[in-house]
């Protein structure tokens, strides 16, 4: 069986878990499935968040256009593939964005018995990552929760944590750049916002979308506020951060 086709597999058991989910649980509206980006073939590093949220961290979509694809909605989503794609695998490196649970919910829902949830995709997590994480590979945590609920379980390949791009979590992206302000002075002038509508258009090519969604999101992120001070604190943070592991991973 092909590599593609093992995917499919998985992910109609990702479905599948879901549909048990909405049984399970007070999810009102009841969670919907929301596929990742595939990969091609086993990646170098696997990044886990907590799970899809409604809203721009799920893609925004109307029902005229394409279903939409996890990380690949919000500006945050794309500055995520940016800094994982140049500052983790540094142009060589393979890498795949996922979530503990596949089923889009509203936060309120989400914090509910989030811990039992993730109990029960756990078995489905470790066949996705025996498929998608190469022997050698990494995994790395979005957010305090992953990090823990994978610390908790064993997971062998855990090779550390990144902040997790919530709005939440805002008040942290200062904190790296405030520890290093020459170095986040002179990296400023690294990065544009040229830089994520490139990311854009590799994503949502890699995603199998049509051209016009490429379009419809490009539009849409030129309509925000662009990126503010913040979502460059945001770029520094996961530079250093990744560092950090990479030179953990080399000692």
């Amino acid at each position: 069986m092909s590599f593609s086709e093992q995917y499919a597999n998985l992910e109609t058991a990702f479905m599948e878990q879901v549909e048990k989910d909405n049984g399970y649980f007070d999810s009102n509206p009841e969670s919907q499935f929301l596929p990742n980006i595939s990969p091609e073939a086993p990646v170098d590093y696997v990044l886990i968040a907590m799970e899809p949220s409604f809203g721009g961290g799920s893609g925004e979509s109307s029902p005229d256009d394409h279903p939409p694809k996890n990380f690949s909605g919000s500006m945050e989503d794309f500055i995520l593939h940016f800094c994982v794609q140049n500052y983790l695998c540094k142009n060589s490196g393979t890498y795949y964005l996922t979530d503990l649970s596949k089923g889009a919910m509203p936060i309120r829902i989400a914090n509910s018995e989030r811990h039992r949830r993730y109990k029960m995709w756990y078995p489905l997590l470790e066949q996705e990552l025996n498929l998608v994480l190469k022997p050698d590979g990494m995994v790395i945590a979005i957010g305090n929760v992953v990090e823990g609920f994978l610390k908790e379980q064993g997971l062998p390949q855990f090779a550390g944590k990144v902040m997790h791009y919530a709005k939440t979590a805002v008040s942290h992206w200062a904190k790296m750049p405030r520890r290093y302000p020459e170095r986040y002075s002179a990296f400023t002038q690294t990065v544009s916002c040229t830089d994520i509508e490139n990311t854009v258009r590799r994503v949502i090519k890699d995603a199998g979308m049509p051209l016009s969604e490429t379009k419809k999101t490009l539009q849409r992120l030129r309509n925000g506020s662009g990126l503010t001070d913040s979502r460059k604190m945001l770029m520094f943070t996961y530079l250093c951060q990744f560092e950090e592991i990479l030179a953990a991973a080399n000692r």
